[in-house]
This record gives structure tokens, sequence and C-alpha cells, in this order.
């Protein structure tokens, strides 16, 4: 199964919302292992990126894919399994992250 993301940079999440989206990472999954294609950027990807990392944690052949706007370095670069980045450098970079998702 593939799994991506899609939410506002300015996410603030607690507790109870990763509890929420690991509960529907678990119902959407039906235990099997899955495909995580993230963002990498701002506060709902981070929420992702940690609850796919948990998920994986008892899911071990499940993988955590970053979907790169730029050419850079990867924050939290441990935690990913592989990056790609989409053919999209002609665009400009002020909607680089747009394009992408």
């Amino acid at each position: 199964m593939i799994i991506t993301f899609c939410g506002h940079s300015k996410c603030f999440s607690n507790q109870d919302d990763e509890d929420r989206l690991l509960k529907v990472i678990n119902e959407l999954t039906k235990g099997e292992d899955a495909i995580f294609y993230l963002g990498g950027y701002g506060g709902f990807d981070k929420l992702a990126l940690e609850c796919s990392y948990k998920f994986k944690q008892s899911h071990p052949k499940s993988k955590l894919i970053y979907v790169m706007p730029y050419l850079e370095k990867i924050n939290d670069e441990k935690r990913y399994d592989e990056s790609i980045y989409p053919p999209i450098e002609n665009v400009p970079l002020r909607s680089a992250i747009v394009k992408r998702n």
C-alpha cells in the first residue's frame, strides 16, 4: 500500500493528533507493510513523519521516502529509507513545494 500526506505547514499537533493519525494508518494498512511518501516541511509533515516512523518500528518492511522539492541536504535523513526528486528542476523555487505536492 502507498500512503502519502498533505497538510498545512503551520500545524501544531499534540499526542492526541499523533494517536489518531497512527490509528488511521493502522486501519488503512490492515496490518500490512506500507510505502510512505513524505514531504519533510512544516508541522503537518513532521507529524506524518513521526507517525510513519513509529508504524515502521512494528512493520520493518515498510519504507519512508522523502519527496524532495529542492536538491538539498535532507533533514532527519536517518529516518528515511530513500529520497526521490521529481522532475521539477525548471519550476521556480517559490513554487517547488506546490508542484512537488
